[in-house]
């Protein structure tokens, strides 16, 4: 009813709607209030907060955690004897590690007796592996992740001051229209729903009418955003700071966000299960920040990986106490970096790439793991604006889904096809289908790699 009450008013109406609520968001996210407590205090105070990130504090503020859990929390008090305070990080192992469907079975009880309606937020996980959860997160807790990631926004060079477009999933805008804004803080709402060839030149007019100097976003709309402004000879020169979260942020999308934008990309991690926080440093490093707990990279036996190797995400979130997470297996793996040393100095597990849904990792007939398909996506024609690659080992085939607005023959996929036979082997059948859209789930999010068995 408000949805349908909202598409019949004016436009300017419509942003006053927008305006409101999207107060009412950074209220929630950083106790922001006009006049009384604008973004510039925000800001400035973030600025000068220290944030734990250090192995010593990390030790005393699990055993905290894990002794918080066991008094508020029934499924750890029911399981206290599991979880003996610990001497030294290492011996996390003993602790026994959580699954995703114990989690889901049994949510409530892992819920604190804390919880009011006055100290918590409901939040839900997407779903998109399976039903949502429920998530109860403590206020204390939220406000403390968001100032945490805005501290390191800024680090990177965002001021939260200047015009910011952000493309959401939300169904605000109209194909006549393709934002929605807040006047008041000067942010820009970009439709996920509407990129296209004949609309691309609206997201040009916004960004450089508003000179727009963030965008953040998923990162497979703003790809497309930038392969269409590629293809059409647009300049942007006013963007200084792209942020990408959500889904997975593929190379051959990086590569394509910092050439049309000319600008680095900051990349961040999170989950609304409160994982551990990941995020990309002034040296283009993905960090993850022990101010939010601690990360683990597990093999199939649940033992650490080596540098270099790739594992299964295992967090132990320490902003989590209406719902305690230990030793959570979160369903995404990473792969560590063989350097550990940063001259950021923002500390914490260095990762050189986080791969995604354990899920989606593929294995060949020929029993090879596949986990990086942005190396053979890049070698995809430059006609193609956004792809989808869906893989069947019970049907032996592979078809790679695209659009474009030109007709493409199979011989234009040569260097595509050679390079994605190489990773899974010719035992597959390739099909090529063009459409005129990706499907996006129902947030507007895309994958890039479906695996149908």
């Amino acid at each position: 009813m408000i949805k349908k009450i909202y598409f019949l008013m004016p436009l300017f109406f419509q942003n006053i709607m927008i305006t409101v609520e999207n107060i009412l968001v950074l209220y929630k996210k950083y106790k922001y209030i006009p006049l009384l407590n604008p973004m510039k205090k925000i800001s400035h105070d973030v600025v000068k907060s220290t944030f734990a990130n250090d192995p010593e504090s990390l030790l005393v503020r699990v055993n905290l955690f894990s002794k918080y859990a066991k008094n508020h929390s029934m499924y750890y008090k029911d399981n206290k004897e599991s979880y003996p305070e610990l001497n030294s990080l290492e011996n996390i192992s003993t602790w026994p590690i959580l699954e995703k469907n114990t989690l889901k079975n049994v949510t409530k009880e892992f819920y604190s007796l804390e919880i009011n309606n006055s100290n918590s937020r409901t939040l839900f996980t997407s779903g998109s592996t399976g039903s949502p959860m429920k998530i109860k997160v403590s206020v204390k807790d939220l406000q403390f992740r968001f100032r945490l990631i805005l501290k390191t926004m800024i680090d990177f060079g965002y001021s939260p001051l200047k015009p910011m477009g952000r493309i959401t999933g939300h169904d605000i805008s109209d194909e006549n229209v393709i934002y929605r804004k807040d006047y008041l803080n000067k942010h820009f709402f970009l439709s996920a729903f509407h990129l296209s060839q004949d609309n691309i030149q609206k997201y040009y007019d916004v960004i450089m009418d508003n000179q727009l100097e963030t965008l953040e976003g998923y990162p497979s709309a703003i790809y497309v955003m930038a392969k269409l402004f590629d293809q059409n000879s647009y300049k942007i020169e006013c963007v200084k700071n792209v942020f990408t979260t959500a889904e997975k942020l593929h190379d051959y999308q990086k590569e394509q966000i910092e050439k049309t934008f000319g600008c680095k990309v900051f990349d961040y991690y999170g989950s609304n299960e409160q994982s551990v926080f990941i995020f990309t440093c002034k040296e283009g490093k993905l960090h993850t920040a022990d101010a939010t707990g601690l990360l683990e990279v597990l093999d199939d036996e649940n033992n650490p990986v080596k540098l270099g190797e790739v594992g299964s995400m295992v967090v132990t979130s320490l902003t989590s106490h209406f719902m305690p997470l230990i030793r959570y297996k979160i369903g995404d793996a990473c792969q560590l970096s063989k350097d550990q040393n940063c001259e950021c100095g923002n500390g914490g597990l260095i990762i050189d790439e986080i791969i995604g849904r354990d899920e989606d990792i593929f294995q060949t007939l020929d029993g090879n793991y596949i986990t990086r398909f942005s190396v053979v996506l890049k070698y995809l024609p430059f006609d193609v604006i956004e792809s989808q690659i869906v893989l069947s080992n019970k049907k032996m085939e592979i078809v790679l889904y695209y659009v474009s607005n030109e007709v493409l023959v199979q011989d234009m996929f040569a260097d595509f096809e050679t390079n994605l036979i190489s990773k899974v082997g010719a035992k597959y059948r390739i099909e090529y289908v063009k459409k005129d859209e990706i499907t996006k789930t129902s947030r507007g999010k895309k994958r890039a790699v479906i695996i149908e068995d």
